[in-house]
């Protein structure tokens, strides 16, 4: 395992989420992003599936085979951002680095994320460590809006019966915040308001 965690290269991480950063992924327009996502699985040697939940907006699957039977470990993340807003001193689809923290649309929900998922998935395929089971990835699309590649993946046997998932949001550079077990649910009202853009959970 120490020598599993010696493969991890942070600056693989900060590159891949510069790099998704700077493919715009607003919702209902993932597919770039998926199509990104997909050719770095493969290059790690993974079984790859698209799974077109809409015309252009594809959930995107890999899965690293274990040398035996065994557990099935999906690491999950969402590809789709909330637009990006009129009050960013940057370009937001141009990741910037100040202060020690990384800032661009989606950077922290949820496209560092992914990259982390993305260095450990490469970690384990490139140590050719033995394991029992499955680790996958899946990247599914709109979830900043009715969830539609969440309730896709969960329509099919094979996800549904996972043994665990990993839901590698990032905390935005807070330190302090433990590990969660679990996350709010959802209800969906329709009501059109003015004022500036912000995300639900951090309207402030």
């Amino acid at each position: 395992m120490i020598d599993l965690l010696k493969k991890l290269d942070d600056s693989y991480t900060i590159k891949l989420s510069e790099e998704m950063i700077a493919i715009p992924s607003v919702t209902g327009d993932e597919e770039a992003l998926a199509l990104y996502i997909k050719d770095k699985l493969e290059s790690y040697g993974m079984e790859i599936e698209l799974n077109y939940v809409s015309p252009g907006r594809p959930n995107v699957h890999g899965v690293l085979k274990g040398s035996k039977p065994g557990k099935r470990l999906d690491y999950n993340a969402h590809t789709d951002t909330v637009p990006a807003g009129d009050d960013w001193l940057t370009d937001p689809f141009k990741a910037v680095i100040k202060d020690g923290k990384l800032y661009g649309r989606g950077a922290c929900d949820m496209k560092t994320g992914i990259a982390c998922s993305l260095n450990m998935l490469k970690a384990v395929a490139d140590s050719g460590v033995e394991f029992n089971g499955e680790l996958s990835f899946s990247g599914v699309v709109d979830q900043e809006a009715t969830d539609i590649g969440a309730w896709a993946m969960m329509d099919q046997e094979k996800w549904r019966s996972l043994d665990g998932v990993v839901l590698t949001y990032s905390y935005c550079g807070d330190e302090t915040k433990p590990i969660p077990l679990g996350l709010t649910g959802k209800v969906l009202y329709n009501i059109n308001v003015k004022g500036k853009v912000a995300h639900g959970f951090r309207p402030h």
